[in-house]
């Protein structure tokens, strides 16, 4: 966790500050990166707890669906040229693109370069 203005140890979950805040101000958001186990799957629940300054204590909670990993792009359940074909169809935007494997936003060169991993090496990365 990081971000301008913020003191957020390494490997810890709080960030703090000491600057006061104006009336009707905020701060700048705080930037997290998780990681989440390739193995992951079902809802991811992010938790936030915000207090200090005299104000009451308030807190917040947003859910991600988690999704494994698979480079099996067209469901046959075989990964091979075809899903190559499929997600490059993807990344070019001749098809819906619905496979974002390193879910980033969008589908593109990362989810290609996976997809081909996996048909040489049999391994979705």
């Amino acid at each position: 966790m990081s971000d301008t203005g913020w003191t957020c140890p390494a490997g810890g979950n709080i960030c703090s500050r000491s600057d006061p805040l104006n009336g009707g101000a905020g701060y700048p958001a705080i930037s997290v990166i998780a990681k989440v186990a390739t193995d992951a799957a079902g809802i991811l629940v992010n938790h936030v707890d915000v207090a200090g300054g005299g104000a009451a204590a308030v807190s917040a909670d947003d859910s991600a669906d988690i999704s494994p990993i698979t480079c099996n792009v067209n469901g046959d359940a075989v990964t091979d040229v075809l899903d190559v074909q499929s997600i490059i169809g993807e990344a070019l935007g001749l098809i819906a693109p619905l496979h974002d494997i390193d879910h980033d936003g969008l589908v593109g060169v990362t989810e290609v370069q996976k997809v081909v991993h996996a048909v040489i090496s049999l391994a979705c990365s």
